[in-house]
């Protein structure tokens, strides 16, 4: 099994994964999901935090990621003319249904108090009292690696929270963004073409801290690439098995 350190998704694989998760036991009718339907799930107004709006290429890219990782799979069921989309995470990972109804909990809005998850997984399952919902973040924390872990309180909070821990969001980073958030800094994503700055007498260096933020961004960008490259490649692949043999 894959070490924990080594094991993250994006924010966005984990919206995906995490909507798959609750409609499964929401809606069972209509699962596995269309394109649409997650689309349409990963951008609901209500039971998200932060509320997003993905695109389709955002949620194929997610999709291609979770397959990478075992996560999801992709087929043609019975009564559908699409591709559906499902996950594996109790095929990979064995855990019960209250733990895979928190962990999709802490998917869709972030960390929470013992509370809050109680009130927020009674679609998908039925926690007796407060003691049976912490026995299945329990399961969680104790996994052999651990899927979930818990976050003593700060000043200003009246109870701990608990996270999952498959984000590959650096802590550090995000520390900064919320700083600049408050100070409301504003970044570019990408750095102005050449001659853009004529009239100015700011160096385009100037929008990169330093050369760390510069290769953060190169890295970034590299890992877009690949994504897109491994994406164009399956869909030749599939347009060459449609092809008539006879042709």
């Amino acid at each position: 099994m894959q070490d924990s350190k080594d094991f993250s998704l994006s924010s966005e694989a984990l919206r995906v994964l995490g909507v798959m998760i609750e409609k499964e036991f929401t809606t069972p009718d209509n699962y596995p999901l269309t394109l649409n339907a997650l689309i349409s799930g990963c951008n609901q107004t209500t039971n998200r935090n932060p509320v997003v709006r993905y695109d389709e290429m955002t949620i194929e890219r997610a999709l291609s990621e979770l397959r990478d990782e075992k996560l999801a799979l992709r087929g043609v069921y019975a009564g559908s003319r699409v591709p559906k989309h499902r996950h594996t995470f109790q095929e990979r990972f064995n855990i019960s249904q209250d733990g895979l109804a928190v962990l999709a909990v802490l998917f869709l809005r972030g960390e929470q108090t013992l509370g809050e998850i109680k009130a927020r997984t009674e679609r998908m399952v039925q926690f007796a009292d407060l003691n049976a919902c912490d026995l299945a973040i329990t399961e969680l924390v104790e996994f052999d690696f651990p899927l979930a872990k818990r976050i003593d309180k700060v000043p200003g909070q009246k109870e701990g929270r608990i996270s999952h821990t498959l984000s590959n969001v650096n802590t550090q980073n995000l520390a900064v963004q919320n700083i600049e958030q408050a100070q409301n800094i504003s970044r570019p994503s990408f750095q102005l073409i050449e001659g853009e700055l004529q009239d100015s007498n700011e160096s385009s260096e100037s929008f990169f801290d330093d050369e760390e933020d510069l290769e953060d961004r190169v890295d970034l960008l590299e890992k877009e690439v690949t994504v897109l490259t491994h994406e164009i490649m399956a869909i030749r692949a599939e347009i060459d098995e449609m092809k008539d043999p006879s042709a």
